[in-house]
């Protein structure tokens, strides 16, 4: 057997090459993208299925739905029929609700984990652009702050005022309103 630098080796490695890629899988066409379970559920679920998957009201989905339609809606071209906006926002919603990866939601909603994944960045900002600031309003004063506090408390009986990314942000408003700087204590 020659070695690299004998007067074969260029011989050798292209054989070992062409091996290699004799072997190797060839790839498959394109899966087939199946989008049913989506389009028969959106029209057939009832109101408790519905919320059970996308983890909204019918209403809030479709008030969602009119607010970003026009803003997410893709162009029909020559190679491909685009994903309809309610697909688009189901993907979405239905992927926040329950965490899946991209290709357990890409298979429910006919699409590549490649496009779930540009789908839901869309999406999200589209939704976040659009709806921000008509809808999510903090408090602008103590009173408000004290309020929203006892709201939380009342109906989750967590001493809580929010929570950003798994942590809910205790406020002790006696020490935070004196100037204490341990007056906010976060939890995970």
């Amino acid at each position: 057997m020659e070695t690299l630098h004998g007067k074969h080796s260029f011989s050798h490695a292209a054989r070992g090459v062409l091996l290699a890629t004799s072997i190797r899988k060839r790839k498959e066409p394109d899966e087939e993208r199946n989008h049913l379970w989506w389009d028969d559920g959106y029209q057939n679920w009832n109101d408790v299925q519905f919320k059970k998957r996308v983890r909204v009201t019918r209403g809030t989905f479709q008030f969602i739905l009119d607010s970003i339609s026009d803003q997410i809606r893709k162009e029909t071209t020559k190679f491909k029929e685009p994903t309809s906006p309610d697909r688009q926002l189901g993907l979405t919603l239905y992927r926040l609700a329950h965490g899946c990866s991209y290709g357990t939601v890409g298979d429910l909603f006919g699409v590549a984990p490649s496009t779930a994944c540009s789908i839901l960045n869309t999406v999200t900002n589209v939704i976040v652009q659009s709806l921000y600031d008509d809808l999510v309003k903090l408090p602008q004063n103590e009173e408000e702050w004290k309020k929203e506090l006892n709201s939380f408390i009342e109906d989750w009986e967590f001493p809580c005022v929010g929570a950003w990314d798994g942590f809910h942000v205790f406020i002790n408003f006696q020490k935070a309103l004196l100037g204490n700087k341990h007056g906010i204590n976060w939890r995970k």
